[in-house]
């Protein structure tokens, strides 16, 4: 059985829907949809995430391992 997602995204969901379309760039775009997914409660195992993201399961942990300076993405492992 794979690992569960146990993350807390602080911003509100108005907050990262209005962040997603502001952002120019796709992979930031898609780093915070997937932040909206999270928010939302739509998946509940790390690898149903990333294949309906389109990415590999590490891509998803580098991206939990990463931070950009209005977002945080938390830690995916």
């Amino acid at each position: 059985m794979g690992k569960r997602i146990e993350i807390l995204v602080k911003e509100s969901l108005s907050t990262l829907r209005s962040l997603k379309s502001k952002q120019s760039n796709l992979g930031k775009e898609r780093r915070v949809y997937a932040l909206i997914c999270l928010k939302e409660g739509r998946f509940g195992l790390r690898q149903d995430f990333s294949n309906h993201l389109g990415i590999s399961l590490r891509c998803l942990e580098n991206w939990g391992s990463s931070t950009t300076p209005k977002v945080s993405m938390g830690s995916f492992r």
